[in-house]
């Protein structure tokens, strides 16, 4: 990829993380002990910054912000970013690694923003987790300035990449917390959603498709990729990203 910018983490930042808890998310999937979560989670957060150019005059909102590490990430093109979550935990430590963002407690349901007042958007991995996708996309355009861009991703939890997750989570014995019947299992792998948007909220045979179809309704989507080897597609990739623009 042209001009592709790798993702450092100097060490003094190192430090800090391994200060969270074991189970907090940022230590987990980028410095737990887990070596192959660790490359897929740091890869597919290099290539999700490549997907969309930040200049020095974007206004950069990141919904879903968690611990904070996009934001940290971010601060090396010196843009204005702010940062929303609803947990006051994941708040604090976002303020402490990236003290150059305002970050505050919020959802994505009704983000306390003005309309048109963003450049850019990023939503990571969170639609996975609310009870109405699309008002969080709808929001997300709500904030979006004219031709603002926007990159959502989400996992992807159906077909061959879900069988993949499954096998190297037991090979690992890592507890990922869903739980399928070998009926769901068997709909899940051959691309059979087992999910509803509306009424589910984790990885749960969670289809990417949905979300694109979704987001179609909001902005116009200019890119639909697969991370973090997009040479492989859709079928052993752990996610799908979309780049949108909006009209």
């Amino acid at each position: 990829m042209k001009n592709y910018r790798k993702l450092y983490i100097p060490a003094s930042v190192v430090r800090q993380i391994h200060q969270l808890q074991p189970r907090e998310y940022c230590r987990r999937m980028y410095f737990g002990p887990n070596s192959i979560m660790n490359y897929w989670h740091r890869h597919g957060l290099e290539r999700t910054l490549n997907l969309l150019p930040i200049e020095p005059t974007d206004r950069v909102l990141d919904v879903g912000c968690s611990d904070g590490m996009l934001l940290f990430s971010l601060e090396r093109y010196s843009a204005f970013s702010i940062g929303i979550d609803f947990s006051h935990s994941m708040v604090k430590w976002a303020k402490r690694f990236s003290p150059q963002s305002s970050v505050m407690v919020s959802n994505g349901l009704a983000l306390p923003l003005k309309d048109n007042s963003f450049s850019r958007v990023f939503c990571l991995e969170v639609l996975e987790h609310v009870t109405n996708p699309d008002s969080v996309i709808a929001e997300i355009t709500r904030v979006l300035d004219h031709q603002g861009k926007a990159v959502i991703t989400v996992p992807i939890e159906i077909g061959p990449a879900l069988l993949l997750k499954r096998i190297v989570s037991r090979l690992l014995r890592w507890n990922r917390g869903d739980h399928y019947n070998w009926s769901q299992l068997w709909q899940a792998g051959v691309m059979r959603s087992v999910h509803s948007l509306e009424h589910k909220q984790d990885h749960f045979g969670f289809d990417f498709r949905k979300i694109e179809r979704t987001l179609k309704n909001h902005l116009t989507l200019n890119h639909r990729g697969f991370l973090p080897m997009p040479w492989l597609g859709s079928l052993f990739n752990i996610r799908a990203a979309f780049l949108a623009t909006k009209n």
